[in-house]
């Protein structure tokens, strides 16, 4: 999910090319309403607590199935 927060306003999410159209292209949806927001901030905040760090990811083999902590 590509997710841009701006502000702790508003929040920018690319969604999927439309069908038929180029692969290169996609569609930027903008909201801004705070309580969207503060979930998206959540959620990030809830994946970056979980990323292993690269070093562990090159010592893994770059397996995405690493062990959480």
């Amino acid at each position: 999910m590509k997710m841009y927060i701006f502000d702790q306003k508003r929040v920018m999410l690319a969604l999927p090319a439309i069908p038929g159209q180029s692969e290169t292209d996609f569609t930027m949806l903008i909201v801004e309403e705070p309580g969207f927001t503060e979930s998206c901030m959540v959620l990030f905040d809830t994946y970056w607590d979980r990323a292993s760090s690269f070093q562990d990811f090159k010592a893994n083999d770059g397996n995405r199935k690493t062990q959480i902590r």
